[in-house]
């Protein structure tokens, strides 16, 4: 979702920018690339003729040829600047920075399709909108082996966050989604709460849809969780993200300005 709001920042500067979808890895993880299934967005199956392209004729697409590969995770304005006859982008681009000037139309884009939603995900969506209800998201499964990695984050940075939320928005409501929603039920047992357990698999973006429909946020250190609390248009959220969002590096500009870090 980060690279594509990244191309349409990019086709709004530049309208012949194509998205070439090229990352083999990423097709096969997290139930692979849901950006049509979910959105409806149409991925360009051309990237692979275009990399053979670039190993096949090296000399002949040198000078019409330009790669920019993100050397960081830090927010870089020149990205966004045109390059040459052909440019290829390699990285992440997460942050908003990127697209905020086109922040309506990734939103406008990101539009989940309700014709596809369970019914259960329908019901709760109705009574998520009072502004009272707050996401939770924890995120463990695929962390836990990786948590040298990523980072964690404990049962004592959502016990802080709730409090927070609760000085803050009383008669706050938690509304709890997780990979892990056994742990969620046993280290955070919250009276009056939510417990999403019903989306998983291919269906687990319904999640996403179902945090967005909260008016406030928790977010873990994931990108699931980003969009969720991004994608919510409520004109007072408030949105808690922990304060070290990579374990290995500091955060970078991943984490809005607006939001709450601890």
């Amino acid at each position: 979702m980060f690279q594509y709001a990244f191309y349409l920042a990019l086709k709004e500067k530049h309208p012949l920018t194509w998205y070439l979808f090229d990352n083999e890895e990423t097709r096969f993880c997290h139930h692979g690339i849901t950006l049509e299934a979910v959105f409806g967005i149409k991925l360009s199956k051309k990237a692979r003729w275009f990399r053979r392209l670039r190993r096949h004729f090296p000399i002949a697409l040198r000078k019409a040829h330009h790669v920019e590969q993100e050397n960081s995770l830090q927010y870089d304005e020149r990205y966004l600047s045109e390059r040459g006859l052909v440019t290829w982008y390699e990285g992440y681009w997460q942050s908003e920075k990127y697209f905020n000037h086109v922040a309506d139309l990734v939103r406008q884009v990101f539009c989940f399709r309700k014709e596809l939603m369970s019914e259960r995900t329908l019901q709760l969506a109705e009574t998520l909108r009072d502004g009272n209800h707050v996401s939770v998201h924890i995120r463990r499964g695929d962390y836990i082996p990786l948590a040298d990695y990523h980072g964690l984050c404990d049962e004592n940075y959502y016990q802080i966050a709730m409090r927070y939320i609760r000085e803050r928005i009383p008669g706050a409501i938690f509304v709890f989604f997780s990979d892990d929603m056994d742990w969620v039920k046993l280290h955070l047992n919250e009276k009056e709460s939510v417990y999403v357990d019903w989306n998983e698999g291919k269906e687990s973006w319904q999640d996403m849809y179902l945090m967005s429909q909260c008016s406030h946020h928790i977010v873990a250190n994931s990108s699931f969780s980003w969009w969720g609390a991004w994608l919510n248009e409520h004109p007072n959220q408030m949105v808690v993200a922990p304060s070290q969002w990579f374990k290995f590096s500091p955060n970078y500009n991943i984490i809005p300005d607006r939001w709450t870090t601890l």
